[in-house]
């Protein structure tokens, strides 16, 4: 049996999404009895409480890979990186005789055996550099609580409770903006905020006493404060296809040039009411979304929609990409 090692990075400026998704499928992995080696390269002060079915290891590996040369050759490595560039691909490619790596635009030209875009965005997605990619909505990773959980959902009567997050980062500061708007202007809703990391949420709530607010939270904690909520403000990440999944009607904001396709995508699939970017006056693009989902029937069809367009075998999909890697079965393989 092959060994799975898995690559990847997560912090406060990074964010948790490529950890989340990488992490999903390592624990898949791990219940179907593979080896797994997973490193992530992450800040000092991260802890793992989040990911207790996998072993983490923190490691430098963007910096100092030749750790890496005490694996076997017949190894299958997994990279889900920003930061990774083409010398250390072809490093892996020399290396090792398989390797898949998650790309959500084409970033570079990766010399791997396989490239999955695990995002409904791959449709829209021109691949230039690469080629034998794979993707879409059968391949986007969900963490299993959110299956659990999905049947639960309800849209009630009125909005009430709203949901606001923006992953493991808010580098450009719309969480005091949208949280200042409904202090001003929609006193009558209820915000509850999840603010990524815990640094973050400390300073939130000295800024903001009056509302709830989370630091970083597990993901069964996560999808249970997803269906609580009558809507929910995110970025255009990871959580936007938490949110579809569940069927929870959602004002999606795009804060980095990785989320243009996403936001793109659940527009024109009619998941999103409008495209919402970082610098547009959020004030006035805010207030306009509101007024479409104050509608019911709006947000039952903008939840049934959301619902359509996300596979729960994402993860599965993955894995039986790898699987067959290890059984030499893909189409793909050198």
């Amino acid at each position: 049996m092959d060994n799975f090692i898995f690559l990847t990075e997560a912090g406060k400026d990074r964010g948790f999404g490529h950890l989340t998704r990488t992490s999903a499928v390592a624990s898949y992995l791990k219940k179907e009895g593979f080896d797994i080696n997973f490193f992530l390269d992450v800040e000092d002060n991260f802890t793992s409480n989040n990911f207790l079915d996998i072993e983490i290891t923190k490691k430098n590996w963007l910096k100092n890979f030749s750790f890496l040369d005490k694996f076997s050759k017949n190894s299958i490595v997994f990279i889900d990186s920003y930061d990774a560039d083409i010398q250390f691909f072809e490093y892996i490619n020399q290396k090792f005789k398989n390797s898949v790596v998650f790309d959500d635009f084409d970033r570079i030209s990766y010399k791997t055996t396989a490239i999955i875009n695990p995002n409904l965005a791959f449709e829209i997605t021109e691949y230039k550099k690469n080629n034998a990619v794979i993707g879409g909505g059968e391949y986007v990773i969900l963490r299993n609580d959110f299956f659990q959980i999905r049947n639960k959902v309800k849209i009630n009567d009125e909005i009430k409770k709203v949901l606001v997050t923006f992953g493991g980062n808010d580098n450009h500061a719309i969480v005091p903006k949208i949280l200042n708007l409904f202090k001003n202007e929609f006193s009558n809703l209820q915000p509850i905020v999840v603010a990524g990391n815990d640094f973050y949420a400390s300073k939130l709530k000295f800024a903001f006493p009056e509302f709830k607010i989370f630091g970083k939270l597990s993901a069964d904690k996560m999808a249970k404060l997803m269906i609580k909520t009558d809507l929910a403000i995110s970025g255009a990440g990871q959580t936007l296809n938490e949110l579809a999944f569940l069927g929870i009607p959602t004002i999606a904001i795009c804060v980095g040039d990785d989320q243009k396709l996403d936001i793109e995508i659940f527009f024109r699939k009619k998941f999103l009411h409008n495209k919402i970017f970082w610098n547009d006056d959020l004030k006035n693009k805010i207030k306009e979304s509101l007024e479409f989902f104050y509608n019911l029937e709006n947000r039952k069809k903008i939840s049934r929609t959301g619902k359509s367009l996300i596979s729960k075998n994402g993860v599965k999909n993955v894995v039986n990409v790898l699987k067959n890697m290890e059984n030499k079965k893909c189409w793909f393989l050198k």
